[in-house]
């Protein structure tokens, strides 16, 4: 904060405004000559059970309690997060412009995990950030004329060396470059195969393994195609999802809006990927589902038609080359 003044002010309003609503009186605890303030709401207090802040030289600390806000009053006058050499550096490289800054270092990804699962378990089970790839790195959020900007930093001697995900050409990398600048909002990952198998690991965690695997038999029945078998494993590159302007399609059919969905996965092996999606037509044909075909930029894509059957679109789907496409 510039002004400390002003923000003894707004932590003293935001007191006075909690004990109101709650009718509970803060709690002084002092600290290194600060003084924190702290609540303790109740276990069916929203959005939080307890409360603690206080303002420590230019900065205001808000936390969940106060053994928190000691650790931050702790970290201003000895080792911190920008004592760290790899955050000062990535973190430098971002635009000074930006108003949020995103760090996270993959040592911590298992503590991370335990913190989240035992915070806000999820339906399926505790997500096990440690199964993932999380590789350390800043993310910095810009807003700018055209919306909101995001710059990714990440330390060019990073050792995956141990993952082989990570050594593949450069041509993998460029997936977002295959959108047009209309494009509404995308999301990009490395390694669908990786990302599926997490989701597979949280469902294992939370007993519900077994009948996501019979769905996939089901569909291996039905279908004689097995996607958690057949294709998940070979999308072992980079993907991305994006939402687009689109006048037709499933998901404009569904929400009434002009919008469509477009995904984009990458993998090592283009021979395999060819097999794969060979016997998913296969497949479908063998269901006497009517399949058509349409090429687009030299790339052959595959769509049901069942417009005539039920009047509604279903997804069409394509290769081209190392790059499996899926769209509304």
């Amino acid at each position: 904060t510039q002004d400390r003044r002003a923000a003894d002010g707004f932590l003293n309003e935001l007191a006075r405004q909690v004990e109101v609503k709650y009718g509970i009186p803060p709690v002084d605890t002092e600290y290194r000559g600060k003084q924190i303030a702290s609540f303790d709401l109740g276990a069916d207090a929203r959005p939080v059970d307890s409360l603690a802040f206080t303002r420590s030289a230019g900065q205001v600390i808000l936390g969940s309690d106060v053994a928190t806000v000691k650790a931050a009053v702790d970290a201003q006058q000895g080792e911190s997060l920008s004592d760290v050499a790899q955050f000062r550096t990535l973190t430098g490289s971002l635009p000074e412009e930006r108003g949020l800054t995103l760090y996270a270092d993959q040592r911590r990804a298992p503590e991370m995990s335990r913190l989240l699962a035992a915070a806000a378990p999820l339906a399926i089970g505790p997500l096990d950030l440690s199964n993932m790839i999380v590789p350390p790195g800043a993310v910095g959020v810009s807003i700018v004329e055209q919306g909101l900007r995001l710059d990714l930093a990440s330390p060019a001697g990073a050792d995956t060396s141990d993952d082989p995900r990570q050594s593949r050409p450069p041509a993998d990398q460029v997936l977002t470059g295959q959108f047009p600048a209309a494009t509404v909002a995308f999301v990009s990952g490395d390694s669908l195969e990786g990302l599926w198998e997490s989701l597979k690991d949280s469902l294992a965690s939370g007993g519900g393994l077994a009948d996501f695997e019979e769905s996939m038999a089901l569909l291996g029945r039905e279908f004689g195609y097995d996607p958690d078998a057949q294709l998940l494993p070979l999308l072992d590159g980079e993907w991305t999802l994006a939402l687009l302007p689109a006048e037709e399609g499933l998901v404009n059919e569904l929400t009434g809006r002009p919008l469509g969905l477009v995904l984009l996965a990458s993998g090592d092996d283009a021979g395999a990927l060819s097999a794969a999606v060979d016997q998913l037509n296969q497949g479908l044909e063998g269901q006497r589902l009517p399949l058509e075909t349409v090429e687009i930029g030299g790339a052959t894509a595959t769509f049901i038609d069942l417009e005539s059957l039920i009047g509604a679109p279903l997804p069409l789907y394509g290769l081209d080359g190392r790059r499996l496409f899926l769209g509304s």
